[in-house]
């Protein structure tokens, strides 16, 4: 913060040197070495899926957790659509935290043994971030070696 107190601009003509050494005090950094304790937040997750056929499956996920002495289930239906040999897109509706207004989209693309994905669980938190009361987006790379297809089961039939 520094640098910018000391750039001649509106807050800086508009306070005399008291004011910006309180300002600067407020930001100065202090170390101790008090020990302390964070908790991870303890989530479980239960979710399967159907598939319809190659193109189309649909899916449920329950998820909870528990933070601050509260728990939080949440309930996600969704619907997964391949629409390329390497491209599946993703659709989901979800119900957490009392907020009912949770429509989602994702897409994940493959390219050798990377697949990179992309998604959010709320597209109206982009629009309008202060009436939302989640929102979650991720975006990554997996990497997938040795993932082939199964080959059907083989019968004697006709040996």
């Amino acid at each position: 913060f520094q640098p910018a107190l000391d750039e001649n601009d509106n807050i800086v003509d508009d306070t005399d040197d008291s004011t910006q050494d309180d300002i600067i005090k407020i930001f100065e950094p202090s170390l101790n070495n008090k020990a302390y304790i964070t908790y991870t937040i303890p989530k479980a997750y239960l979710g399967g899926t159907y598939r319809f056929n190659e193109k189309i499956k649909t899916g449920l996920l329950l998820r909870s957790s528990f933070f601050q002495n509260t728990w939080h289930p949440s309930v996600t239906l969704s619907g997964n659509f391949r629409l390329a040999k390497s491209f599946e897109a993703v659709a989901s509706y979800s119900m957490i935290n009392n907020s009912y207004t949770n429509v989602g989209i994702g897409f994940a693309a493959k390219a050798g043994p990377f697949q990179f994905f992309m998604m959010t669980d709320n597209l109206t938190g982009f629009v309008w971030p202060q009436h939302s009361r989640n929102f979650n987006f991720r975006m990554g790379i997996n990497l997938r070696f040795m993932c082939k297809k199964k080959e059907g089961p083989k019968t004697l039939i006709g040996h």
